[in-house]
This record gives structure tokens, sequence and C-alpha cells, in this order.
């Protein structure tokens, strides 16, 4: 797909005219509204702890190397946004390594440092995971939800633009929000890192719709992800920077403010933690009748949380409703509860309900059910949110590992792309250049 196709498709003529003049006030015939913009962007990731992550298309910083190796000395993630801004969904995958192989050579010659992937327009098959694998990218972040928060506002929007929000939507063919945890998830020797929508192309030329209720809906979607314990991965394009900037910063303030608190992380620190967070396990073992020691095979940013136990020590603090956090000293815990605090499976649980337990952070052990207060056999179909709830809505005796590091309760991320810095970038997109 071109991007003349992807346009066409996406906004139709009418709304394509008005981009054409929104693009002539963002971008200019040189790279220096560009420049400011990123310069903006770097100012609130030092100011506020933003954590940016930029995927760059490698022939812009083929074009403008010195203005890309700004970003990274100043601690802005950067990483691969292909080759060049096509849609790699119609590539086979020989094609698809072809053009990621010549962007790698194009990082390395400038000394770009690089541990992620997202494609362009996010739209990929599945030789894009595969080629992303071969060439052991830490992590690829290209899949989108959507978080159902727009249609309170449809009835005040003018048909057109609710419309055309509808027609990006097919493009992205985003998961729905409300179907499943929205999380990493380790895809072989990669993580993927789901992208959240609406984004700020879809809230500023799609639908137009004021500061006050952007600021609204992102406010809104850090809530919800707070009280999920999920990942909310912010994307904002750097043309939009200046635009969005007191919304950003807003965002932000606004994570910083909850309790437990908000881990704000750029797209690789998620990535080698959710690696690292896989490797943790825990044993445990019956010292009498009720009383237990756990031991904790984990780094010390792991978070241990417990329920309706009682230490044996002065070993844990409040953390979320039911939840307290284990503070131990050392990677030990001493507790007295009436049945054994982890979940129990039967010898036929499936091995599919098994790994999300554990990707979940739970200690599981096969064993009698009368000595579990949670336990799980002969289920092979199952819904994620139904068996969380299952789990998480009782009293019963608890231990396990939370998803997220030192304490925090959900993660943010903002992550953009960077495909363009003049008019001419652009307008070269058409042809695939």
């Amino acid at each position: 797909m071109s991007l003349a196709h992807f346009l066409l498709n996406s906004r139709g003529i009418v709304n394509l005219t008005l981009r054409a003049n929104t693009l002539l006030k963002r971008f200019s015939f040189t790279p220096a509204k560009m420049e400011s913009l990123l310069d903006c962007g770097i100012k609130m990731h030092q100011e506020f702890g933003l954590k940016l992550s930029l995927p760059v298309t490698a022939i812009i910083l083929e074009r403008y190397p010195k203005i890309i190796q700004k970003l990274q000395n100043n601690d802005v993630e950067l990483a691969v946004h292909g080759y060049v801004h096509i849609d790699y969904a119609k590539l086979s995958k020989e094609k698809q390594l072809k053009h990621f192989i010549r962007a790698i050579k194009i990082f390395k010659k400038y000394g770009i440092k690089f541990h992620g992937f997202r494609a362009p327009y996010t739209r990929w098959n599945k030789d894009t995971f595969l080629a992303i694998q071969e060439l052991a990218f830490l992590w690829e972040s290209s899949k989108t939800v959507l978080w159902d928060v727009l249609n309170k506002y449809k009835s005040i929007l003018p048909e057109k633009n609710w419309k055309a929000y509808k027609k990006v939507l097919k493009l992205y063919n985003p998961i729905d929000a409300s179907a499943h945890p929205v999380l990493p998830e380790i895809k072989e020797n990669f993580v993927e890192i789901p992208v959240s929508l609406p984004d700020d192309e879809i809230m500023t030329d799609r639908l137009n719709l004021s500061p006050e209720t952007i600021q609204k809906v992102w406010k809104e979607i850090l809530k919800i992800t707070y009280e999920r314990g999920e990942l909310f991965t912010l994307q904002i394009h750097p043309e939009r920077f200046k635009l969005l900037k007191k919304i950003i910063i807003e965002v932000v303030k606004d994570g910083k403010n909850y309790t437990p608190k908000i881990w704000i992380a750029n797209l690789s620190e998620i990535a080698k933690w959710w690696r690292e967070k896989s490797k943790f396990s825990a044993k445990i073992r019956e010292v009498d009748n009720g009383n237990y020691k756990i031991v904790f095979n984990c780094s010390h940013r792991a978070t241990i949380l417990c329920r309706n136990v009682l230490p044996l020590q002065n070993q844990i603090e409040p953390w979320y409703n039911s939840y307290q956090r284990v503070i131990a000293p050392s990677n030990e815990l001493q507790i007295q509860s009436k049945l054994r605090p982890v979940i129990g499976i039967g010898s036929n649980c499936s091995q599919t309900l098994k790994n999300f337990l554990e990707g979940e952070g739970y200690i599981l052990e096969q064993g009698k059910k009368e000595n579990y207060g949670i336990y799980f056999e002969d289920i092979k179909d199952f819904n994620e949110f139904e068996i969380l709830k299952q789990i998480e809505k009782g009293d019963l005796p608890l231990i396990r590992f939370w998803r997220w590091p030192d304490g925090t309760r959900s993660c943010l991320s903002i992550a953009g792309d960077i495909d363009s810095l003049t008019l001419i970038d652009f307008f070269m997109r058409i042809f695939g250049k």
C-alpha cells in the first residue's frame, strides 16, 4: 500500500484536502519546523520523565543523521520503523527481511542503538513477525488495541468525523481492549507490546476533538489501565508535540499522583522487564500445620503480593484492594495460612491455562483439591477475564508475583514515530521513497 492509497482509503478526497492544509502548518521544505517539535519532545522527556520511544524510518535517518543522533544523545529511545514508510503487510517475508536488514545497516552506520521495531501504519502480516524474530529484535509494537471511550462523544460530533474515525479503524483492525488484558506478550524470542487507540491522529485530525476532550479521554484510559493493572501505550507523533504539549504533561502528572504508582517506562524497559519477570518462580514448603515457608526466585525489583495470610514477621505493607506487598529483606517469607496460598491445578489442567496463569505471576502446584482455596482442572477453553475474576474476587489465601516492578500498579509508555521531517519527505512517501 502506498501513502496515497492509504490516505485515500482512510480519509477520502475532502478530508485529504484538509490534511494537506494541516501539513503545511506542521512541516516546511527544510527540517527546521520538525526539529523544533522534536526539541519540544526532548524537553518534555527531560523535565517530566516521559521516557519517549520513537521508531524512525531508516531513510529519514540516512537523510538527517545529526537530528536523529541528537535524540539519542538526549536519552530518547529510538527503534526501527522500516527502511521506507510503506505497508509491509503487502510484502513477503523475503522482501521484508531485505528492507529490515537494509534499515539495520543504516542504524549501525550512524551509531544509533535500537532494540525494537514498529511497522509503518502499524500494519503487519505473519511474515512481519517471522522477519522480526529472525533478526532478533527485543520487542515489536505494531498490534493495536481499541479502548471504548469515544462512543459517549458521538452525539456531539459531525457525522463525517465519526465516519472518518470508523474508516481508519478498519485499516488499523484493532483488538477490543475489553476482550483481553492489555499487556505485553512473549512471542518466541521477542516481546509484543500493544499500542493503544484512540491516538493523537484520531483525536485531532479525524475527530477534531477539543483539547479538553482529548485530555479527558486519555486520562480515562489511564484510569482504566490502572484499575485493571495493565499497559497504556500512548501513541503521539512528534508533529503534534507542541499542539498537545499541555495535554501530554497533564496526563503524565496525573499518572504520578496514583498510589500505588504507575510505572512510566520506554518500550525497551517494558520488554526487558517482561523477559525478567517470566523467569520468576517460587517454592512453598509446609513447615508444620498451617505454617509455610516460601522461597522466591526473583530479582529485587519483583512485586510480591499476598492476601489473607499471616506473616510470622513484620514483612508486609498495604498495597491495593485486599492485597499487601511483601517487603521482606530476603527472598524468603514465613506465613500462617489455613490453605496452601497458591493455585492448585489438576493433572488434566490444560497447558494453555497453565501458561496464562504463570504469565500472570500466579504460583502453581499440582496437588489435592482440598488443600487449595483456588483450584483448576479440566479447563481447555476459557475467557481470560473470567479466570482472573474467579481468582481475584474472593478473599482466599494467595501469594503471587505482580505484573509490574517495584510495587507499581500499572504502566504508561509514550511512543510515536518519525517518518518525515520535511514536506518533501512526506510527499516522497507517496512513491515509497
